[in-house]
C-alpha cells in the first residue's frame, strides 16, 4: 500500500495533501500508512477503495466515506447530431454564468460536501476547473447550450484512456427537467464518434439521483464504482 504526494492539491489548498488507492483493503496496514503521513505532517489525505471499510477500526483519523464515484460508459456507434442551441464554446475564458454553472454543477461534490473543506475553496476549485477547460489546458471542448443570450447549459470534453471523457456537466437549476441535459450528451456522443473514439464515459457520484438516472436513461452502463474516504490527520 503507497500513497502519492498531490502537489497541485497542496498548492490549492495551502496543506499537504496525498492520496491513498488501493484494490485490497487491510485496515491496519492502512492505519499504519495514515500514521506515517501524520509524522510526515500530511494535512488530508483521500483514500479510493473497491469496498467500504469499517470506520470505527480508522477512528483517530477523522475518517469520513466522502463519495460514491460512479464511472459510467456507453459505446457510440453512429453520429448523433448537434440541435439547434448546442455550440462549441471558442472563447479563451469563461462567462459569469458558465462561472456559476461549474459551481451549480458541483452540488455533490466531494469538495463541497466534506464540511472541512472552506465553502469559498470548493467554489473556487470549480470555477478553476471550467477555466482550465475552456483555454484547453485539460479539455479539448466545451459545448454549451444557449438561448439567445444566455448559457443554460454546459459539458466539456476531453480524451481519457481511449475513450471520449466528459468533465463537468451543468444545467441551470430553473431549467432543469427541460431535456437540456439529454441534448448535451447527444451533442456529447457525436464529438466522441466525429473524433474516432467508440466508447464515452463520465464521473458522477452515487448520491447524485438526478445524474445517475439521466446517464442510464440515456443508455449509460455503470462501469465501476469506488468509495472515496477523506482522512483528515489534524483536528481542525
Amino acid at each position: 500500500m503507497k500513497f502519492i504526494e498531490l502537489l497541485w492539491d497542496s498548492e490549492f489548498f495551502g496543506y499537504k495533501v496525498a492520496k491513498i488507492e488501493t484494490s485490497k483493503v487491510n485496515e491496519f496496514q492502512l492505519a499504519g500508512l495514515l500514521k506515517t503521513l501524520r509524522n510526515k505532517n500530511f494535512e488530508l489525505v483521500y483514500v479510493f477503495l473497491k469496498e467500504k471499510i469499517n470506520n470505527k477500526n480508522l477512528i483517530d483519523f477523522n475518517i469520513e466515506l466522502i463519495d460514491e464515484k460512479v464511472t459510467y460508459f456507453k459505446r457510440v456507434n453512429e453520429a448523433s447530431y448537434y440541435e439547434k442551441n448546442i455550440i462549441e464554446y471558442g472563447l479563451e475564458y469563461p462567462t459569469e454564468q458558465m462561472l456559476d454553472l461549474a459551481v451549480q454543477s458541483g452540488k455533490y461534490s466531494r469538495f463541497n460536501y466534506d464540511k472541512r473543506i472552506a465553502k469559498k475553496k470548493f467554489e473556487e476549485l470549480y470555477k478553476k476547473w471550467i477555466i482550465n477547460s475552456v483555454n484547453l489546458s485539460i479539455a479539448k471542448n466545451t459545448l454549451v447550450y444557449k438561448v439567445n443570450d444566455s448559457i443554460l447549459g454546459m459539458l466539456t470534453l476531453s480524451e481519457k484512456n481511449g475513450k471520449g471523457d466528459i468533465g463537468i456537466v451543468a444545467v441551470d437549476e430553473e431549467y432543469r427537467g427541460k431535456g437540456i441535459g439529454k441534448t448535451l450528451l447527444n451533442a456529447a456522443e457525436k464529438w466522441t464518434y466525429d473524433n474516432n473514439y467508440t466508447k464515452i464515459q463520465v464521473v458522477t457520484q452515487g448520491f447524485n439521483i438526478p445524474a445517475c438516472k439521466l446517464y442510464e436513461n440515456r443508455g449509460f452502463l455503470k462501469d465501476k464504482t469506488e468509495f472515496v474516504y477523506h482522512c483528515w490527520l489534524k483536528n481542525k
